[in-house]
């Protein structure tokens, strides 16, 4: 497993799965179990490290009082790799929006954030992160987006305009 199969297949399964109630809350955290599941010697490419993946979680202080759970990903300076991946849920944990923080495709460009529209089974762009690629400022970011398991309708058609 690399880095990038972690952001985009692991991390999405273990969302889909929550969303669909098969797993519960502390599975999203449970790296113990995670390990069980994929264990390091199971890696073809000996570059994947399960205590590199580390993670926090934030309080959000939006009308949904939501939690911002952040996994910050190790970067090796490829473009579009993911950095910080987001999962906010809101106050009854019944809706789930995953963001993604992704490396420029050119040097000295702003990060680019992505919300994944589960309807649509894609990333959908929502710009640019201007500033610093912290923790801080994605947390910061994400809590001034609207709380909504659906991208904005101008990112979506902007999304789709772009992909053909």
């Amino acid at each position: 497993m690399t880095y990038q199969d972690f952001s985009d297949r692991f991390l999405l399964s273990l969302v889909k799965s929550y969303r669909n109630k098969q797993i519960p809350l502390h599975a999203l955290v449970d790296t113990d179990l995670w390990i069980k599941i994929f264990p390091n010697y199971n890696n073809e490419t000996g570059q994947f490290h399960w205590y590199l993946i580390k993670f926090n979680a934030f309080t959000l202080s939006d009308e949904e009082g939501s939690l911002l759970i952040i996994y910050s990903i190790p970067t090796q300076n490829q473009k579009k790799e993911p950095k910080f991946i987001g999962i906010r849920l809101n106050n009854n944990r019944d809706q789930v929006i995953l963001y993604t923080l992704r490396r420029p495709e050119y040097v000295g460009d702003s990060w680019d954030l992505y919300q994944y529209d589960f309807k649509k089974d894609k990333n959908i762009s929502l710009g640019k992160l201007y500033g610093t690629d912290s923790i801080r400022e994605f947390k910061n970011h994400i809590e001034r987006l609207s709380f909504s398991e659906r991208p904005p309708l101008l990112s979506r058609i902007l999304t789709s305009v772009t992909n053909k």
